[in-house]
């Protein structure tokens, strides 16, 4: 649960429409979060997880070489800033 305060016009206007919406403010408000704050798109969440699954394995040598890959690649892109804005980059790994 999260507890939001609103005051002022807001808060009337919150109430007016609970009201007219025969409803309690509260929600009222949470209909209005819910149709406006961004929803993870169901589709692509469902791929990810198909991915991990399918890539899903509990083999040490298969688990060492993934992480030496990554690691090859934080550093790549580490390598990359400094190659584009210098020395005085800012150091984004490790």
């Amino acid at each position: 649960m999260v507890t939001i305060r609103v005051q002022g016009q807001l808060e009337d206007r919150l109430k007016r429409a609970a009201s007219s919406a025969g409803a309690q403010p509260e929600d009222v408000a949470e209909q209005v979060l819910d149709q406006h704050l961004p929803r993870p798109n169901q589709a692509t969440l469902d791929l990810l997880a198909e991915w991990e699954r399918e890539n899903a394995t509990t083999d040490e040598s298969e688990l060492r070489n993934r992480a030496a890959e990554g690691e090859e690649f934080m550093r790549g892109l580490a390598q990359a800033r400094i190659d584009s804005e210098g020395p005085n980059a800012r150091k984004i790994w490790p």
